[in-house]
């Protein structure tokens, strides 16, 4: 499984929000995460747009999470960017792309993701 940049960034930053007392800038995101500022923006509009952060407008805004860290699971953001949770291209497609048919591993690559949604699926930002 390889996360996309997109997905660990996300992990980073609402990782980062989630040891927030009060709402804070998409800039002090930025500089506190190591994501850019323009991908930290893109990335905070996604999560505000499905509802893990929001946002507070005005002279003092900034961005806070919509939720408890411990609503919010490590397999809800791989998901909601999209990142790959397959161990093995068969696993994603539901076929393999060996010309002789479905190799002997492809039950064992199920499990492998299987098992990898259940374990981020128990882990919170807590």
């Amino acid at each position: 499984m390889l996360l996309n940049k997109e997905t660990d960034y996300a992990i980073r930053i609402v990782s980062f929000l989630s040891k927030q007392n009060n709402h804070i800038t998409a800039g002090e995101i930025s500089k506190n995460t190591g994501v850019t500022p323009k991908f930290t923006l893109k990335i905070l509009h996604n999560l505000c747009t499905n509802n893990i952060v929001n946002s507070y407008k005005g002279k003092n805004g900034g961005y806070y999470l919509n939720k408890k860290p411990e609503e919010i699971s490590l397999l809800d953001i791989i998901e909601l960017f999209g990142s790959t949770q397959f161990a093995n291209r068969c696993t994603n497609e539901g076929n393999c792309s060996n010309p002789l048919g479905f190799c002997e591993f492809k039950k064992t690559f199920d499990e492998a993701t299987n098992y990898l949604n259940e374990h981020f699926g128990k882990v919170y930002f807590k």
